[in-house]
């Protein structure tokens, strides 16, 4: 079931958010297409995505893993509504659970605000920035979150 109306008002319906994995690469290939990477830059790695009404709207990469040191995440998203405390909690679960990691970290261009905000209301901190770090020339923060400062678990 995709949805569910409350009582008898039709115009409220509530949208089922859906966490699965990528077993196929088509949510890995769909989040690098649209940050405009090819996909030979991963090498080990996890993808998952953020299906609503059956369509992806989000999907996450742990990459660069380091199990019980670090991890990288790589996210894309074309729609705010996937962001639910019960998602980040458990990606959060599988960095500092699974992986045993003890920081995650993730690169923002530092033109792109949204997402530099998102990040930092999930808890990371910014660490500096790369300069034309991107093949592109580019720059980018560095930012990271410690296990000990996770609010999510």
């Amino acid at each position: 079931m995709n949805g569910m109306i409350r009582g008898s008002d039709m115009s409220k319906v509530k949208v089922y958010t859906e966490v699965v994995p990528d077993t196929n690469d088509i949510i890995t290939q769909w989040v690098c297409q649209h940050l405009g990477f090819d996909t030979a830059w991963l090498k080990a790695y996890m993808t998952f995505g953020i299906l609503q009404k059956d369509k992806i709207v989000a999907g996450l990469i742990f990459h660069d893993i380091h199990p019980q040191q670090d991890v990288t995440w790589t996210i894309f998203s074309n729609n705010k509504t996937w962001c639910k405390r019960h998602i980040i909690k458990e990606f959060m679960r599988i960095a500092f659970a699974v992986f045993q990691c003890r920081r995650i970290n993730i690169l923002v261009d530092t033109d792109n605000q949204n997402c530099l905000k998102f990040v930092k209301r999930l808890g990371f901190k910014e660490e500096g920035v790369l300069r034309a770090y991107r093949e592109n020339g580019k720059d980018c923060y560095i930012l990271s979150l410690l296990k000990t400062e996770n609010k999510y678990l």
